[in-house]
């Protein structure tokens, strides 16, 4: 295996540094030569957050029953304390650029910049991604003036960029359908118990508004909005085909509250869920 890399010091100490917003700690780059396969696992994932690009080949990321494989332009982001499990398979020739950092300012810097972690992203290549890699990496193997400030300029740059190629050249090609096709089916299944979508994003590593938004991209609608005409639909079934009460209705579609189901009824279909009834079996 060929590994080019430079780091803050030489222990890598994955420890994360609470004194700073934003602080690069190692990168590096390498590809597989005789190794016929180089597989990663970390159960307890590390102490700082990981971005693994994929600048030639194909890497595989793992997560739970889930295999990502993430081709030339691939990026994965691990947040700290994640299990982690990827390998690379020599026969697929991985050129790949990694990078360790941390900081007190990294969650709400992601955040703005609308980069998901625990997915990959797939973005289109571009030289000027990898120049900053090596720029990093030049940075780190070098003792100069203002180091570990160049080399957080160099970082944010790269950051900005991905997200913007994310943004506008990546879009048609995320690959977090699979993630939404689940939860979407979590939701018909469990439309009428009380979803915690903070929660729900958080067991896949990542942020709720990260979440919201891009389930609306996928969708049309929100998350709350998609359970709630989930909800309406299955009310509207059980008003034309059952005899049920407008209470016991209310209970089985997920409102406890008959009075809140009937009001959300009326504004989604214009009528009070009896006037419905009514309607229906006319």
């Amino acid at each position: 295996m060929m590994n080019y890399s430079g780091y803050y010091n030489r222990s890598d100490d994955d420890l994360p540094l609470d004194d700073a917003d934003l602080f690069v700690k190692s990168c590096g780059h390498y590809k597989l030569i005789h190794l016929k396969k180089m597989h990663t696992v970390r159960p307890t994932g590390r102490g700082d957050y990981q971005l693994l690009y994929v600048a030639e080949g194909m890497a595989h990321f793992q997560e739970g029953d889930t295999v990502y494989d993430v081709g030339k332009g691939g990026v994965f982001l691990y947040q700290p304390e994640v299990p982690q499990n990827y390998y690379y398979v020599l026969a697929e020739k991985p050129d790949i650029y990694w990078l360790h950092f941390t900081g007190r300012g990294v969650e709400a810097l992601l955040n703005s910049l609308g980069l998901p972690a625990g997915m990959p992203m797939l973005l289109q290549a571009k030289e000027e991604l990898t120049e900053l890699f090596e720029k990093i990496i030049a940075e780190l193997r070098m003792e100069r003036y203002q180091k570990m400030e160049m080399t957080e300029a160099y970082f944010r740059q790269l950051l900005i960029m991905m997200a913007r190629n994310y943004y506008y050249g990546g879009q048609e090609k995320r690959v977090y359908h699979s993630m939404f096709d689940e939860v979407i089916n979590q939701f018909h299944h469990e439309y009428q118990k009380d979803i915690n979508i903070a929660r729900l994003a958080d067991s896949y590593h990542i942020s709720c508004c990260w979440f919201i938004r891009e389930f609306k991209q996928y969708t049309g609608y929100s998350p709350k909005q998609y359970i709630t005409n989930l909800r309406l639909q299955n009310a509207k079934e059980l008003l034309r085909n059952h005899s049920l009460s407008i209470s016991e209705i209310s209970s089985l579609v997920g409102y406890e509250n008959q009075l809140y189901f009937s009001r959300i009824f009326h504004r989604y279909t214009g009528m009070s869920p009896s006037e419905y009834r009514e309607r229906e079996r006319t």
